[in-house]
Parts: structure tokens; C-alpha cells; sequence
């Protein structure tokens, strides 16, 4: 178990990252957007018709250089947005399998299986980018009674989440 990841984190602190790293998604998803509007853009400024209307004051070169710097520039942030991004995705991904492991469960004395379902919560929500229910079809849309105690599974959801941190907390303690 690489305790280097953990150090001096508290329950809070773990959670901060979780929810950055969804932050960073979220960033980049918007870098994206960004970056086809510029594309588009330039596509119709390079189609664009000669009409006898007024023309726009500022030269179309001069739009073109304008949006082609933006595109740079947002695919340059871009760049080093998805650099942390998949560094901190692989640093969270491994706190999770710590918390899946064999000896998590041993020192943590929890059933292998709850440990898994905490870590499922946690990437589903926060890796994946899921909603809370979405988090609770993946879980429980199978079970029959599902649309009846949908509140109830959720609440089963949010139990794991908050227990989730709590373990990681532990882990950092050594168990304690």
C-alpha cells in the first residue's frame, strides 16, 4: 500500500482531491467546447460570401490571425490541463485500489466486498463524473424493488461515499 499518497491527508483533504479531479473534468470538457466554437468559427470565416453589405470594420486576416492565437492558445492550456489531469487520475485511481486491496480489508478488519463497493462509489462519482443517480442505477437498477426505494438505495450510496473517506482516513493512520 503506498502510504507516500496519503501522508499527512485528512478525511477532508482526500475528499478536496476527489472533488478537484471532477473540477478538472469539468475544465477540460469546457477547454473542448472552447476549442470546436473557434474551429467552427474559422471554418465560416473562411467560406464567407462577397454580398454588396456593409462590411465589418476589423479586416477578415485580422479576425483569422485573432481566432487562430485563441485556438493556440486554448489548445496550449488544454495541454497541461490534461497533464494534471492524468496525473492526478492515476494517483487517485491508485488510493483506490489501496482501499480495494486484500490488506486494506485486513487492516481495516471490513469485508473485502464493502471496501470495493466504496471505491466503486468513489470512481463512479468522481472519476467518471456520474451523478448521484446515475451512481445508484449503476449500483442497484437491477434490484426489483429499485423504483420503489430509490431514496433508500440512495441513502446506501451516500453511506458508502462518506464511509469511503473515512477508510482512506484509516488507511493513512495505519488501521487506527
Amino acid at each position: 500500500m503506498e502510504r507516500r499518497v496519503l501522508e499527512n491527508t485528512s478525511k477532508e483533504n482526500i475528499k478536496r482531491d476527489f472533488q478537484n479531479y471532477r473540477t478538472y473534468v469539468c475544465k477540460v470538457r469546457s477547454k473542448r467546447d472552447q476549442l470546436t466554437a473557434i474551429k467552427t468559427k474559422l471554418q465560416g470565416l473562411q467560406s464567407a460570401k462577397i454580398t454588396d453589405m456593409p462590411k465589418n470594420t476589423i479586416p477578415r486576416n485580422d479576425k483569422n490571425l485573432f481566432l487562430l492565437q485563441e485556438k493556440m492558445d486554448i489548445e496550449e492550456s488544454l495541454r497541461k490541463l490534461l497533464k494534471k489531469k492524468d496525473s492526478e487520475r492515476k494517483r487517485l485511481n491508485k488510493i483506490l485500489k489501496d482501499l480495494e486491496s486484500d490488506d486494506t480489508a485486513g487492516l481495516l478488519t471490513r469485508k473485502p466486498e464493502v471496501l470495493t463497493a466504496e471505491a466503486s462509489v468513489l470512481r463512479l462519482r468522481y472519476m467518471c463524473g456520474f451523478s448521484w443517480e446515475e451512481v445508484n442505477e449503476a449500483f442497484y437498477s437491477e434490484d426489483k424493488d429499485f423504483e420503489i426505494n430509490t431514496d433508500v438505495y440512495l441513502k446506501r450510496i451516500f453511506r458508502y461515499h462518506g464511509q469511503a473517506f473515512i477508510d482512506l482516513q484509516k488507511m493513512r493512520k495505519g488501521g487506527k
